[in-house]
């Protein structure tokens, strides 16, 4: 049940003109993101959900959304020479309406 209440933040990589994100940075921001979620609360939880075209997206779920958002821009500006991420703020389920509180930048 906490799962289909909790809100989210869904991470989807830009479509840069670079190509797709590697697999090495998404590696090393999926190992920032749990490092964040270990020490933040104990509902907070890490994961990948299927995207109907390309890669999948990178899910961070927890009770407060908001809170969340203050914790995980630091680690996004971290790896934002290497890659960028677009950032929609979720409350409840996957299909639930987002908003779309990060864009991607515009080239």
């Amino acid at each position: 049940e906490p799962l289909y209440q909790d809100g989210s933040l869904v991470l989807r990589a830009c479509r840069e003109s670079g190509g797709p994100v590697s697999e090495v940075v998404t590696g090393a921001l999926l190992a920032d993101l749990r490092g964040y979620a270990e020490s933040a609360a104990a509902r907070v939880r890490v994961g990948m959900e299927a995207a109907f075209e390309g890669r999948p997206d990178i899910v961070v779920r927890g009770a407060d959304p908001e809170k969340l958002l203050e914790g995980v821009a630091p680690l996004l500006a971290k790896h934002a020479a290497k890659a960028r991420f677009a950032v929609w703020k979720r409350q409840g389920p996957r299909g639930s309406e987002s908003n779309q509180v990060r864009f991607c930048p515009s080239w």
